[in-house]
């Protein structure tokens, strides 16, 4: 699980879901056609539930938790389709920032399977889905 940045809401808590996550460091090795090749590497989170694929800034912090598989979100896509789609982003990150005469090396240095909290609450007889790392609530219809 990714480490929160902000503490959970006592209470108010009426669940909490955990949202499904790959994420990859990633190198990619452009071959130059004179010279030396460079070098790209790029952090990548995959979400398993909508198969949207975004760049990160860093690895995050995580740590181990048990928690029951009703508060897990579904996944829609595998693993093996989260790590072709990484590749293919951090190849059009590199086709972006070289001019590439040749196919680049994609390389997966590290991979991990992280869940992202978010907490239910009942707040003024309304409920919300708060994010635990940016705070954000949004409000549930």
């Amino acid at each position: 699980m990714i480490k929160p940045t902000i503490p959970p809401p006592k209470e108010a808590l009426l669940k909490t879901l955990y949202y499904p996550y790959m994420i990859y460091h990633v190198r990619v090795i452009v071959r130059r056609a004179l010279g030396k090749p460079s070098y790209l590497h790029g952090f990548v989170i995959v979400d398993l539930t909508r198969a949207m694929v975004l760049l990160a800034d860093s690895f995050p912090q995580t740590f181990k938790i048990q928690v029951s598989e009703e508060s897990i979100l579904p996944e829609r896509i595998d693993e093996s389709r989260a790590t072709y789609l990484a590749k293919k982003k951090m190849t059009y990150v590199a086709m972006r920032k070289y001019k590439i005469f040749l196919p680049p090396k994609v390389e997966i240095e590290r991979s991990k399977k992280v869940y992202k909290q978010y907490w239910v609450v009942n707040l003024k007889g309304k409920i919300y889905v708060v994010d635990s790392l940016t705070g954000d609530a949004e409000l549930v219809e």
